[in-house]
């Protein structure tokens, strides 16, 4: 059985968010797009529908800004390769104002954060492996990184900020 809700409904109930649908402890999906929560709980998605009647949780995380939300949604369908993600060909949302970033000015910020390779892996979710290869310049950096790394940023104690 679908739950309904109007667009309207849904904008006055989430400000911005990260949602996943989770059936035992597997994430199914991740998003933080409003139209597409709308698409699965209204059931135009028959597999999702399927998974939300076996029992699939929905969780939601409510974020202050929308950066934050797009932060932990990339970090969220990387850590866990959600099934619909990829059935839906469903890839973390690109903000507008999205930058890029070299592997010196990534080094740089890894550096002045005072993380290591794997610590900062850990955060961002990925291996140290992967940072290397930013480091390097041999692998891009993702478009989501810069505001990963600005949001770590922002929850570093106040003494060893980095100057955005």
């Amino acid at each position: 059985m679908a739950i309904e809700f109007s667009r309207e409904q849904l904008k006055r109930l989430l400000g911005p968010c990260v949602y996943a649908f989770l059936l035992n402890e597997e994430y199914l999906y991740v998003g933080c797009s409003k139209q597409g929560l709308l698409r699965i709980l209204n059931g135009s998605h028959g597999s999702a529908r399927n998974a939300i009647a076996a029992g699939a949780s929905l969780e939601i995380y409510p974020f202050a800004t929308r950066d934050e939300a797009v932060v932990v949604e990339a970090r969220l369908i990387g850590q866990h390769n959600p099934r619909f993600n990829k059935q839906f060909g469903v890839k973390p949302v690109v903000p507008a104002d999205a930058s890029t970033m070299t592997a010196a000015e990534f080094k740089s910020i890894r550096k002045a954060l005072g993380l290591s390779q794997a610590a900062l892996a850990r955060q961002l979710g990925r291996s140290r492996w992967t940072i290397v290869e930013w480091e390097s310049g041999r692998a891009v950096i993702p478009h989501w990184v810069p505001l990963a790394l600005k949001h770590i940023n922002a929850m570093q104690p106040t003494p060893g900020k980095v100057a955005s």
